[in-house]
């Protein structure tokens, strides 16, 4: 294995492990080499995965409000170039993430009070397409905040979020006070994950209020997005949080309510996790030791996934060579008699439903 003396930003481990293996189906290297081109490395302690060397903060910011928002649909003229204003594919995504949300909540009645008119802010709304399901389901006050003006804009007027306004750094000062705070694919892009759990207690989630995470699993998606800039397994997720003060009440691997691409049929796509606030003051990272554990782990579990992967295809092969045959016998006994084709096929159809 290969290390590196660079000191963690979690817990300050100064040894770390460089993920070598790159891997065909998840790949490890920068998807955006020209925005920056990282290695990957596991903290030896914690074993958070983090890139090295850090992006520009400057470079990232920009590459939030350009690049990263482009929607595939540009229409590309003589002089210039029009694009959507939002990436309109994501908010059926965004909408779906409440199923499991609400599930969990559901699960847990006993650290929730559902009869209250409960306050919910959604660090990096986007278009407000989650805040809409906690409003007409849940009746919550709905509170959105994110760096883009337009799917703040799309979330105030269409998806009728109570309040919203833009991410600044004065965001800690803000004396929201909510029951509830949820970062829906967030978490693993804050430059400083501890600093925001530490800072938000103080004004912005209320005392013993829940906090609500939604990240990629490493071990089921590839390494190579340069804007993801912590990735965290089951055991350094717990980890972070019981340092920062914030009490587990449940953690659970899921895939997405609907299924999507090739990749994302995966029941442990992502991690899902309830925490609560809890009134202790000082934070620390005591010595677990974990990076070793995490580090064989995504070897073996990212391996899994390739296996999958390669079976699901083979399925997928033998799925389309029966409906080809089935297709091509049916327009034979068309050709000979249709009448006879659509009553055998009814009549096929019927058997397998029984």
């Amino acid at each position: 294995m290969k290390k590196r003396k660079i000191s963690c930003k979690i817990c300050g481990e100064n040894n770390s492990t460089v993920v070598t293996k790159n891997n065909f189906f998840l790949r490890i290297d920068s998807s955006d080499k020209k925005l920056i081109n990282y290695d990957n490395l596991v903290c030896d302690n914690c074993g958070t995965i983090y890139h090295h060397p850090d992006i520009d903060k400057k470079k990232l910011i920009n590459h939030y409000q350009t690049a990263y928002r482009k929607t595939g649909s540009a229409i590309y003229l003589k002089n210039r170039t029009i694009d959507l204003p939002l990436r309109f594919d994501w908010t059926s995504v965004s909408f779906h993430r409440f199923h499991a949300f609400y599930e969990i909540l559901l699960k847990n009645k006993n650290n929730f009070n559902f009869k209250k008119k409960n306050k919910i802010l959604d660090y990096g709304c986007y278009q407000g397409a989650f805040l809409f399901a906690c409003k007409k389901i849940l009746n919550f006050r709905t509170i959105g905040t994110d760096y883009n003006k337009e799917g703040l804009k799309m979330a105030k007027s269409f998806f009728l979020v109570d309040e919203v306004f833009e991410t600044f750094n004065n965001f800690y000062k803000k004396k929201i006070n909510a029951d509830i705070i949820t970062l829906l694919h967030v978490f693993e892009h804050l430059m400083d994950p501890v600093d925001f759990l530490r800072k938000i207690k103080k004004n912005v989630l209320k005392n013993n209020g829940l906090l609500y995470l939604e990240i990629p699993n490493p071990y089921s998606n590839p390494l190579n997005d340069p804007t993801h800039l912590f990735l965290y397994s089951k055991d350094t997720i717990e980890y972070i949080l019981k340092s920062c003060n914030y009490k587990i009440i449940t953690l659970e691997q899921r895939g997405l309510y609907q299924q999507g691409s090739l990749l994302r049929n995966n029941k442990n796509l992502n991690l899902h996790i309830l925490a609560k606030s809890i009134n202790k003051k000082d934070i620390f990272f005591p010595k677990v030791l974990v990076g070793k554990k995490v580090y064989l782990n995504l070897k073996k579990e990212r391996n899994n996934v390739g296996l999958k992967l390669v079976l699901f295809r083979f399925k997928t092969l033998i799925n389309m060579f029966f409906h080809t045959s089935y297709t091509f016998l049916f327009m034979i006994i068309n050709y000979i008699s249709p009448n006879f084709a659509v009553y055998l096929h009814e009549k096929i159809k019927k058997n397998f439903k029984r």
